[in-house]
């Protein structure tokens, strides 16, 4: 059960790199280069970006996630 918390932090780590992989790739492909596009992929980083700043602390430093999530 520890590796839940690690899966978890893994999971919010591993969705804000596919966010702004995704916002480079889509960049350079002019078809999709918008800006009403873009504008929502960086809208999307950003929302990624706080939730990282959120939950990877909380499951980090939180008692109630510590003993939870135990043997």
């Amino acid at each position: 059960m520890r590796r839940v918390r690690t899966l978890a932090i893994l999971f919010y780590l591993v969705s804000f790199g596919f966010n702004v992989i995704y916002y480079f790739i889509s960049n350079s492909i002019a078809e999709l280069a918008t800006p009403e596009f873009m504008n929502e992929q960086g809208r999307n980083i950003v929302k990624s970006l706080i939730t990282c700043l959120i939950w990877i602390p909380y499951f980090i430093n939180s008692k109630r996630v510590k003993y939870t999530f135990v043997n």
